[in-house]
C-alpha cells in the first residue's frame, strides 16, 4: 500500500501529481486516500476536490461523489464537466429530476456537449418522456453520427413512440450486429412479417457460415415465430423453455465441505464485501449487483462454487449435444469464459425481463429466497415474449419457477427472463453467471 505523503512538505502540486499517477495506474483506492488527504489540507482547492470527486465516482461511491462535485461547482460554477459528472452520480442514484437539471446546466455552458444531450435523453426515456428524449438524442446523434450508442438510443426512443419506420431509418444509418434485431423488431411491428423473416433467414445463413450465432436475433426470431405461428427463421434453439435445467447442489456442497451452513455463511460474507451498484440502466430494480468479477476471487468458497457450476454446465452441454441437432448444441462455444456477479433484491425488488446478449448459456445460484404464502414471490420468470413490441395474440408460453435455497438454474441466454417482485421486508440473494464465447464476432 502506498504511504500518504506529507503534503505540507511535498506541496499541493506534487501531491496531486502522485495521486493522479496512482489513479492513472488503476490504483483507485490509493488515489482516493491521497485525494482525501489533499482535500483536507486544501479544502478550497478546485483541483484537490475535483480529483477526489473523480476518485469517488470511479469507485462507485456515488453519494459522496455527488456531494464533492457540489463543492467543486461552488468553487467553479462554470465547470461543465463538473455539472455533467454530478448529473451522472444523480442519475445512477435514481435522482432523475435532479440529474436533468445538472445535465441542462452542462448544456447551457456548452451547446455542443453531445454526451450531455445523450445522457439527458436517456434520463427522459427513463421517465417515459419519449418525445423530449427524441429531441435530445437526435441532437447528440447529429453532433456525433459515428456513435452507434447514440444511434441505437435514438432508434429505441422512436420505437417507444411507435414510430417504427423512423426508427428503422435511424438504425440503418449505422447498421451493425447490435441493432440488426431492432430493425427486424420494427419490421414486425409495422406488419412487414415477410421482410422480417427474410432478413432473419439471410442473417441465419450468414451466421451459420461463421459458426457464430447472435443471441438477440435468436430471441426476436423465437418471439416472431411464437406470435405468428410461422417457421423460426433464426432457429438457435427451437423451444428454449424446454432447455431450462434446475438442480439443487446443496448435497454436492455438503459432500465436499461437510458443512453447507458454514459454506453459505462464508460465501455471503465475501459477496457482501464486493462493491455493488444500483444503476438505473440495469435490469435490477430496488436492488443492487456487482460487476462481473466474482470468479476472479481465489477464496475457497468461490472456487468451490465455480467448480460445481462448471460441472453442471458440462453435464448440461453433454445432454444438449447428445439430444439436439440445433445450432445451440452444434455451435456450443469452445473454451468459453465464465463470468459471475452477485445480485441482491430488497423490498419490492425485481428484475425486468431481459436477455444476456453476449453470452451463450446463463444461470443463477440461489443463496437466499423469500419464504411465505405469496404465490411466485421472487420466482424467476421465463417467457418468449419481447415486451418491446406489440403482440399479435395475447397468449404466450411462459414459466414461473420459484427457487429454493441451493437451486442452480441454467437456461439459453436468448430466453427472456426476469423476476416476480418480492414483498416488503424480504430479501433475495443470488449469484448470476454467463458462459461467454471467447471469440464472439462483433463486426
Amino acid at each position: 500500500m502506498m504511504a500518504i505523503p506529507n503534503i505540507a512538505t511535498t506541496g499541493l502540486r506534487d501531491a496531486l501529481q502522485i495521486a493522479i499517477e496512482s489513479f492513472n495506474a488503476g490504483k483507485l483506492l490509493e488515489a482516493e486516500r491521497l485525494a482525501i488527504a489533499i482535500s483536507l489540507d486544501y479544502p478550497s482547492s478546485f483541483e484537490a476536490n475535483n480529483l477526489l470527486a473523480g476518485c469517488l465516482l470511479t469507485n462507485a461511491k456515488l453519494e459522496r461523489a455527488a456531494e464533492t462535485y457540489k463543492t467543486v461547482l461552488q468553487l467553479d460554477p462554470s465547470y461543465e464537466i463538473g455539472h455533467f459528472n454530478l448529473a451522472v452520480c444523480l442519475q445512477d442514484l435514481g435522482r432523475l429530476n435532479e440529474a436533468l437539471e445538472s445535465y441542462s446546466s452542462a448544456i447551457a455552458l456548452n451547446a455542443t456537449f453531445s454526451s450531455a444531450y445523450f445522457n439527458r435523453g436517456s434520463v427522459l426515456k427513463s421517465l417515459g418522456r419519449y418525445s423530449e428524449a427524441v429531441s435530445d438524442l437526435a441532437r447528440a446523434f447529429g453532433l456525433e453520427p459515428s456513435r452507434t450508442d447514440f444511434c441505437n438510443s435514438l432508434g429505441d426512443a422512436l420505437e417507444k413512440l411507435g414510430r417504427y419506420q423512423e426508427a428503422i431509418n435511424i438504425f440503418e444509418k449505422c447498421i451493425n450486429p447490435d441493432n440488426e434485431h431492432r430493425i427486424i423488431g420494427c419490421l414486425y411491428s409495422e406488419g412487414k412479417l415477410e421482410e422480417a423473416n427474410e432478413m432473419l433467414a439471410s442473417l441465419a445463413s450468414r451466421d451459420r457460415e461463421r459458426k457464430s450465432y447472435r443471441i438477440p436475433l435468436a430471441s426476436i426470431s423465437a418471439f416472431i415465430s411464437d406470435q405468428t405461428g410461422s417457421k423460426n427463421s433464426y432457429p438457435l434453439v427451437e423451444d428454449p423453455i424446454s432447455q431450462i435445467s434446475t438442480t439443487n447442489i446443496i448435497p454436492q456442497i455438503q459432500a465436499k465441505t461437510g458443512d453447507w451452513g458454514l459454506f453459505l455463511e462464508d460465501l455471503v460474507s465475501e459477496l457482501r464485501d464486493l462493491t455493488r451498484f444500483s444503476w438505473t440502466h440495469t435490469a435490477t430494480k430496488n436492488g443492487s449487483q456487482t460487476e462481473q468479477v466474482l470468479f476472479n476471487s481465489k477464496s475457497a468458497s468461490v472456487l468451490l462454487l465455480k467448480g460445481l457450476i462448471e460441472e453442471q454446465i458440462d453435464s448440461y452441454r453433454d445432454r444438449v449435444l447428445g439430444t439436439s441437432s440445433e445450432p445451440f448444441g452444434l455451435f456450443w462455444p469452445s473454451d468459453p469464459d465464465l463470468a459471475g456477479w452477485f445480485v441482491e433484491l430488497s423490498s419490492g425488488g425485481y428484475q425486468e425481463m431481459h436477455t444476456h446478449d453476449t453470452a451463450w448459456l446463463s444461470g443463477v445460484f440461489y443463496l437466499e429466497v423469500p419464504e411465505g404464502p405469496i404465490e411466485n414471490e421472487g420466482a424467476i420468470r421465463f417467457s418468449l415474449c419481447n415486451e418491446r413490441y406489440p403482440r399479435i395474440r395475447p397468449e404466450i408460453e411462459a414459466l414461473n419457477y420459484k427457487p429454493k435455497v441451493g437451486d442452480l438454474v441454467l437456461f439459453p441466454s436468448s430466453l427472456p427472463h426476469g423476476t416476480v417482485p418480492i414483498g416488503d421486508g424480504k430479501c433475495r440473494l443470488c449469484v448470476a453467471f454467463d458462459l461467454l464465447p471467447k471469440n464472439q464476432i462483433t463486426q
